[in-house]
């Protein structure tokens, strides 16, 4: 009995020790010193500010702009900056210089087709204008010289006789010209035949003596 009272005296003093120490760890509202100490550790809005204010943009994900870790020459191509031009290639230059050929070519073209004058061009005109068609690529001239032909008025046939008279001309487009002369006017075509007929060598010379003996226009000579 006497050793009951003991255990029962010594479990006593225990509950009263764990009291006074849950008394005097806790603070007023209740909370330990250990959870005051945690919630002062943890950081509050301002300072989440600032502390992310200190962090390089390069290190920020998902930042963009000039600290942002792109290349300059990155940014200037987002921002559709012209890039060198490739250089053109042999073959594309031909193509090119060809092309200018047949504009310039062209324009002579028109600039006779829009020409009134009432004078013929000079003999010089006439060379400058079989000079440029030799240049025309051989895959361009039958356009080149189709639309001469429909665009060239009668005044100014002497430029297209300048082309039937180039013998180096493919015989081809010799043919054509000489084709659209006999078309023309008695007055514009016949002293055309009389030209070609000078030169015995020219592919058109017997069409051109032929057509003047039967219309009585051949020479005497």
């Amino acid at each position: 009995m006497k050793k009951l009272a003991v255990l029962t005296l010594v479990a006593v003093t225990l509950a009263a020790v764990a009291v006074w120490l849950c008394t005097v760890v806790r603070g007023p509202a209740g909370q330990t010193d250990l959870e005051r100490e945690f919630e002062r550790m943890e950081p509050n809005d301002k300072e989440l500010d600032d502390f992310k204010g200190d962090i390089p943009l390069e290190a920020a994900p998902g930042k963009k702009g000039k600290a942002g870790g792109r290349p300059d020459k990155a940014n200037a191509k987002e921002e559709g900056e012209d890039e060198p031009a490739a250089e053109l290639t042999e073959e594309e230059k031909a193509e090119a210089e060809a092309e200018k050929i047949v504009e310039e070519f062209d324009a002579l073209t028109d600039k006779w087709m829009e020409t009134s004058s009432g004078n013929p061009p000079t003999l010089a005109e006439v060379d400058a204008f079989v000079e440029l068609f030799r240049k025309v690529p051989a895959d361009r001239k039958d356009e080149c010289i189709h639309r001469a032909l429909n665009l060239i008025p009668d005044e100014n046939v002497m430029l297209l006789a300048g082309v039937l008279m180039d013998k180096g001309q493919d015989p081809e487009t010799i043919d054509t010209v000489f084709s659209d002369i006999l078309n023309r006017e008695e007055g514009v075509k016949l002293p055309v035949l009389r030209e070609v007929i000078k030169d015995t060598k020219h592919p058109c010379w017997k069409d051109a003596a032929w057509i003047l003996d039967v219309t009585k226009q051949l020479p005497d000579e």
